[in-house]
């Protein structure tokens, strides 16, 4: 059975079945590795309201899921452990960024880190609604532009703030 045949609300949940909520152009979701992620730049993309359309394609899909219905709209394994509230791991972040993840895997196989210059701080491209980009520094601690990743401290709190920023606080609002 088809999901836009038994929805009273057919063209958005038509919309959102066809994949049009995956798309990186309907700025909710993006798609890494075929499945979908959540944007993290709606916010600046959509404006003060970009939570609502979070909501609604929440409450369709879920209605789809209620009614046995199968769409084509596959979310990645990371968001649906943290729907689920699950711990994500470092491999989980292979959905989100595969560069982010094989730059973080060579940081924690490698020492001598100290010499690469990190500290506890994340750079985000953000895009404005009137298309222009703007560059956020976003501490992973408190002051953390201030305290450099060293071999003793990498993995316990450089890898872990990592992974919990790129899965879980940057899309908190939006899941």
């Amino acid at each position: 059975m088809d999901v836009t045949e038994t929805a009273p609300e057919a063209s958005l949940l038509g919309s959102v079945r066809t994949g049009a909520a995956s798309r990186c152009d309907f700025k909710l979701s993006c798609r890494v590795n075929d499945t979908a992620i959540s944007s993290p730049h709606s916010s600046f993309i959509l404006g003060d309201n970009h939570l609502a359309h979070f909501f609604a394609t929440g409450r369709f899909l879920g209605r789809a899921l209620l009614e046995g219905n199968v769409t084509r709209f596959h979310l990645a394994l990371p968001l649906l452990k943290i729907i689920l509230g699950q711990p994500v791991s470092l491999s989980d972040l292979e959905f989100f960024d595969p560069e982010t993840y094989r730059n973080l895997v060579w940081v924690v196989e490698h020492d001598g880190v100290d010499a690469l210059g990190l500290d506890f701080i994340v750079w985000e491209q953000l895009t404005t609604a009137d298309g222009s980009t703007q560059t956020v520094v976003v501490d992973l601690i408190p002051n953390g532009r201030d305290v450099e990743v060293t071999d003793a401290n990498k993995v316990l709190y450089w890898i872990q703030t990592h992974c919990r920023f790129l899965s879980a606080e940057a899309a908190r609002a939006r899941i």
